[in-house]
């Protein structure tokens, strides 16, 4: 696990787009393994504006062999994250992220019946029909928590779960906890070119990976959350 987080944080760091932690070291003990990680000093003011720029930038570096996912697996949370490259986004999607997920739910518990099979078709369809420029180096894990801004104004992002995707991906996760402001996502869609058509269903379906993990970890009412959304998808 810690490998894959200095690993992830040395990917972002290496494109010199936007602020990481930088990574130090990592190494093995008798007894476990750490890492090491640059201290930083958060609490500056949030320019949105500046941050929307830094992430589309990192957005714009693409997987050189063209694959979706990644070298190595790495987790989401405390879970497994297969990162298996993949030729085509739908298939990754379905294989490594909903697929994947949906069987650790069902090993805990959950009951999806035929559901399962429609909404797996179902979103193999639309994500096969969105197009955009290429498997781009995502976060993954761009919730709220994982963003930040350093005490000199900078924006930074931490605790990846990196992969190469669809960069709509993070901007679908800055919506599940709340939202970042107004001028992020202005500042952010001008320097791609516009949210694309059918972001609002994307958007629910790479948010479901996110709901059905937490209900892995934590259960609870994340499990009805998720046939909410599920619902949600198959009515489109």
């Amino acid at each position: 696990m810690l490998n894959a987080e200095f690993e992830g944080v040395k990917e972002i760091y290496k494109t010199n787009t936007i602020k990481v932690p930088s990574p130090i070291v990592f190494g093995n003990t008798d007894y476990g393994a750490f890492i090491i990680l640059e201290k930083l000093n958060f609490g500056g003011y949030s320019d949105g504006e500046l941050y929307g720029k830094k992430l589309a930038s990192m957005h714009k570096c693409y997987n050189p062999n063209g694959k979706y996912g990644w070298k190595i697996n790495n987790t989401i949370g405390a879970t497994l994250q297969p990162n298996n490259e993949c030729d085509t986004w739908a298939e990754f999607w379905d294989k490594y992220r909903l697929g994947h997920m949906l069987d650790l739910c069902k090993r805990d518990g959950a009951e999806f019946g035929k559901k399962e099979t429609q909404v797996r078709d179902k979103v193999i369809s639309i994500l096969e029909k969105h197009k955009f420029e290429g498997p781009s180096l995502v976060h993954g894990d761009l919730w709220s928590g994982n963003q930040a801004t350093l005490s000199n104004g900078e924006p930074v992002i931490f605790d990846p779960a990196i992969y190469y995707g669809d960069p709509e991906v993070d901007i679908a996760m800055t919506f599940l906890f709340g939202a970042n402001g107004k001028k992020f996502y202005e500042s952010y869609y001008n320097e791609m070119g516009g949210q694309k058509e059918g972001f609002e269903i994307r958007q629910t379906i790479y948010n479901l990976y996110h709901i059905l993990n937490h209900y892995v970890l934590f259960g609870g009412g994340y499990l009805q959350q998720s046939y909410n959304m599920i619902d949600k998808i198959l009515s489109w």
